[in-house]
């Protein structure tokens, strides 16, 4: 991405959350798709090699000149971390910690049965994203191109607006989800709105269950086990098999809903995060 100027829209400035912590919000309301911030990497390095790689960076570039964000808000590392302002001064646990919460993973597949496979796994750091947290129901998306990060909002959305964005996959069931969060980056479960919602109204057994199956017939197909024919069959009844998952829970949702007050505020918790649009 050399030669690609970075950017951040004024309509995202960097708000107090007391503490030591920072967050991003809106002061003015974007539309679906528009570009909140573009930007390279701090560092990008092997994951297992990220927290020397910044060391080392942060010795090469005091950290107070290390800017988090040039917007609206404008802060530094050291201004928003409170780590130091010298390489000889920096707390390395603290870094780690930093990073491993706001290091963006690349190239992470799921492997059988939905684990992640640790295979040389490349992370970097993007500074702007770490003042965005985590929900199952991000409002913004980003993608990676070399070393270079843009990041939209996923929906229109009006001013006041905090943004978030998902440590894991979103296409992942609640499970996988929980577990891949308190495996890389807090040791407690989500608690987002579709966290809570799931929790209600999904059966974990028959996800699993389900995702077992997925992987059985995926790989007897890759491995040429089943013809064509019997492919199709199994994945039609597969395809049976996640829609009428899908009604059992809409069903169990209405049900727990109409007599379950809290269950009725998760659900307009859930709505609230996506804007109504659900």
């Amino acid at each position: 991405a050399a030669g690609v100027a970075n950017f951040s829209n004024p309509a995202v400035e960097v708000k107090d959350s007391g503490g030591f912590n920072r967050r991003f919000a809106l002061c003015a309301a974007v539309a679906e798709g528009e570009l909140l911030f573009a930007c390279r990497a701090w560092c990008v390095a092997r994951r297992e090699e990220l927290l020397n790689v910044a060391l080392q960076r942060f010795r090469e570039e005091p950290v107070g000149e290390t800017m988090c964000w040039s917007g609206k808000g404008e802060v530094s590392f050291a201004e928003c971390f409170k780590i130091g302002d010298a390489g000889d001064t920096l707390d390395a646990p603290r870094v780690g910690a930093i990073l491993r919460r706001c290091a963006v993973v690349l190239d992470t597949m799921p492997g059988k049965n939905g684990i992640l496979e640790e295979q040389e796994e490349m992370a970097g750091v993007w500074l702007p994203m770490v003042f965005m947290s985590h929900s199952c129901l991000p409002n913004v998306q980003y993608h990676v191109f070399g070393d270079f990060l843009v990041c939209r909002a996923a929906r229109a959305m009006p001013a006041g607006k905090d943004l978030f964005y998902s440590w894991v996959s979103p296409l992942q069931p609640m499970h996988l989800r929980r577990s891949g969060i308190q495996e890389r980056f807090v040791p407690r479960p989500c608690d987002c709105p579709r966290c809570k919602l799931e929790a209600f109204v999904t059966d974990r057994r028959a996800t699993e269950d389900l995702l077992l199956r997925m992987d059985d017939q995926l790989f007897a197909i890759a491995e040429g086990h089943r013809g064509l024919s019997a492919a199709c069959e199994d994945l039609a009844s597969l395809a049976a098999t996640v829609w009428k998952l899908a009604a059992d829970a809409a069903s169990v949702a209405k049900r727990l809903s109409e007599g379950d007050p809290s269950v009725r505020d998760v659900v307009r918790n859930v709505l609230e995060a996506c804007d109504g649009e659900l």
